[in-house]
């Protein structure tokens, strides 16, 4: 029971938001942006023409990597075939999700936008080479531990993708707070 004149203990919604404000905004901003790609994703011209441009480029730099590395591959559309194995770059497997999630959380992040565009840039760059690293891997083990094909490609690097996209998305964000002035009518 409060009394007259005593103060209210604990806080009210208003008091919470209003404390919370910065990490609220960072959460309703990325998951807005996340909707906002997935909206643009799921249009027809994103699902097709777009969508197999990527992976059929994902498929020739992943195979021109493989020649490097002695594997006699080549493309056709999607599929990455050798003597003795083939793969197809599907859907899912051309970081597109994980990259958009990085770049939601970069741009969710409360720093000066001249600090987003170096974190963008080199993330995305950074996920994409990490997903041919994944497929050359993958096709590797295609070839000399077909068994283990499937515990590497669903269990292992998935786990290891979304790691790593968190990962650079912290080392980012270090790099951007660094060095970072308050305001000074911030309180702390």
């Amino acid at each position: 029971i409060l009394r007259r004149g005593e103060p209210r203990r604990g806080r009210g919604t208003r008091e919470f938001l209003a404390a919370n404000w910065p990490i609220l905004r960072g959460v309703i901003l990325f998951l807005a942006l996340l909707g906002g790609f997935y909206g643009l994703e799921s249009m027809p011209f994103a699902r097709g023409t777009i969508r197999t441009s990527i992976l059929e480029h994902i498929a020739k730099v992943s195979s021109v990597a493989l020649n490097t590395l002695g594997y006699q591959t080549h493309v056709s559309g999607k599929v990455i075939t050798s003597p003795n194995y083939s793969v197809e770059i599907v859907s899912g497997c051309d970081a597109i999700d994980p990259t958009a999630a990085y770049i939601a959380g970069v741009l969710a992040t409360p720093v000066a936008f001249r600090r987003k565009i170096p974190g963008i840039l080199i993330g995305t760059a950074a996920l994409h080479l990490i997903n041919i690293v994944r497929i050359v891997t993958l096709f590797y083990i295609g070839i000399h531990f077909p068994s283990a094909f499937e515990i590497v490609h669903f269990d292992i690097w998935q786990a290891a993708f979304v790691a790593l996209t968190i990962g650079l998305w912290v080392l980012w964000m270090q790099w951007a707070m660094r060095n970072t002035e308050q305001p000074s009518h911030v309180a702390t």
